[in-house]
């Protein structure tokens, strides 16, 4: 009987244990983030090109509106004139990486977890404009999108 007894008290001291006090707390690893926009993409952009990603030598003009507005609080404000969607985007930018100071060299500002990317660069076409590349998740129905122009 005492050897039951020890066993039964050895049982619940294993699954008895103590939990800490943050046991309802998200232990999961956070998604670091560099939320720093660079000043120079700051603000309006006059949109005088638009391309689909997938055929950036087709200039579709610009048409329909399509505007690209950088904010301070981190988002980015656009209306692509994706054939998808007609309404406007706001991107929360959760990462920023990169610089604009050379041809060649990009700023990829990335949302939901990276699934959703802007990368700006300085055209290789368009003297003086900046290229905004609007890449959609994959399973997204909307098409991607390239929008040049100059800062108002």
């Amino acid at each position: 009987m005492k050897k039951i007894f020890i066993l039964w008290i050895a049982l619940c001291l294993l699954t008895f244990n103590s939990c800490s006090s943050n046991d309802n707390e998200n232990t999961e690893t956070p998604i670091v983030t560099n939320k720093n926009i660079p000043a120079e993409l700051i603000g309006s952009w006059k949109i005088n090109h638009i391309f689909e990603a997938s055929d950036p030598n087709y200039d579709c003009g610009n048409f329909f509106g399509a505007y690209v507005k950088v904010k301070t609080d981190n988002t980015i404000e656009y209306y692509d004139g994706n054939k998808n969607y007609d309404k406007k985007h706001i991107m929360p930018v959760e990462q920023v990486s990169g610089t604009l100071l050379e041809n060649g060299t990009q700023i990829i500002m990335s949302a939901y977890q990276g699934k959703q990317q802007i990368i700006c660069k300085k055209s290789s076409k368009y003297t003086g404009e900046v290229e905004f590349k609007i890449l959609y998740p994959s399973e997204s129905p909307y098409t991607n999108m390239i929008l040049s122009g100059i800062k108002q």
